[in-house]
């Protein structure tokens, strides 16, 4: 009985030191590639935290907890609101309205992200289809989101299913969204655009497209990121 005893100790003990190792090398995944990480009991309640997030979120989802907030977009010039750019908030019973840096990444890496924007883009078409027809929606696509050949089809029956007008729509994708499949997203924002619906690449400067890749795509708009003008402004300033 003693050995049987010392078996079940040593089989518990390495089964935890494999379970902290795992811990150890999800949490140097994360922190980017050709890491290494040593384990912390930390790492396990934030593992712990994570999984608890993704099972909320699956029933989060079905049950619109993830809803639209509407951020003003100002023209500099005029001063007049020209429309609003569509938020993620999750109004989570217990903590409380979450941001989309701690639900997003969950979602994208579990393949929630189709659910939870299709639900999201289909309450705030609903919200504004009946607003001034001047004021525009922008909302954002994910990387994961852009890999899928139907996307627009997809898209473009929310519209139709809630009444919005394509041509209020502005659909916002970052530069190294674009990048990964050039093929697909062109295919993509062809589709969109011949609806009506406006493409704008977001983060310009940021990634490696080149000014080729700018006049493939049919884009509407180009927002250049703030880092890129600062090194603009800094080189204006030397000469």
């Amino acid at each position: 009985s003693i050995g049987i005893a010392r078996s079940d100790r040593d089989a518990a003990t390495i089964d935890a030191l494999l379970r902290s190792g795992d811990i150890a090398m999800y949490a140097a995944k994360n922190a980017g590639r050709n890491r290494h990480a040593w384990f912390d009991v930390s790492m396990e309640r934030e593992l712990q935290s994570r999984n608890e997030l993704e099972s909320s979120l699956r029933v989060a989802i079905p049950r619109g907890e993830i809803v639209p907030y509407f951020e003003q977009q100002i023209d500099l010039v005029t001063g007049r609101l020209t429309g609003f750019e569509v938020l993620a908030r999750w109004e989570h019973p217990q903590r409380g309205v979450m941001i989309p840096d701690q639900f997003i990444p969950i979602a994208e890496e579990t393949g929630m992200i189709a659910d939870l924007s299709i639900s999201l883009m289909r309450q705030a078409f609903l919200s504004a289809r009946d607003w001034h027809p001047q004021l525009q929606l922008s909302v954002n696509i994910s990387p994961w989101q852009l890999k899928d050949p139907w996307l627009a089809v997809r898209l473009l029956g929310i519209l139709a299913d809630t009444g919005f007008a394509p041509g209020r729509l502005v659909v916002e994708v970052t530069e190294n969204a674009v990048i990964e499949d050039i093929m697909n997203a062109r295919a993509i924002f062809s589709s969109l655009q011949s609806a009506g619906v406006r493409i704008a690449l977001d983060d310009f400067g940021t990634g490696r497209s080149s000014l080729q890749h700018l006049v493939d795509l049919p884009l509407t708009s180009i927002k250049l990121d703030g880092s890129l003008v600062a090194r603009l402004d800094d080189r204006r300033v030397e000469t």
